[in-house]
């Protein structure tokens, strides 16, 4: 899923008064709530300008799709493989 936001600075002039509810939930699940898409680079890892850019490029641990099946595979197989 995403989302893509039109008009960032209308979103940021708006009270969000149910930010602290998204967090929570996200927290509860599990879910980061700072940092890129690996959870690097967030407020707590900071300690300088030069890590702090480093840090929010840093992608190690980010989601992974899983990888290519092997060679050889048929359509018939790969089916069977991913039906329910």
């Amino acid at each position: 899923m995403a989302t893509f936001v039109e008009d960032p600075r209308s979103i940021q002039q708006q009270t969000l008064s149910n930010l602290a509810d998204h967090l929570d939930v996200c927290t509860r699940a599990g879910f980061l709530t700072v940092g890129n898409a690996a959870g690097n680079g967030g407020i707590s890892t900071l300690k300088s300008a030069d890590q702090s850019a480093r840090g929010w490029l840093d992608l190690t641990g980010e989601n992974m799709p899983p990888a290519r099946l092997p060679e050889g595979f048929t359509t018939k197989g790969i089916v069977a493989s991913t039906d329910d």
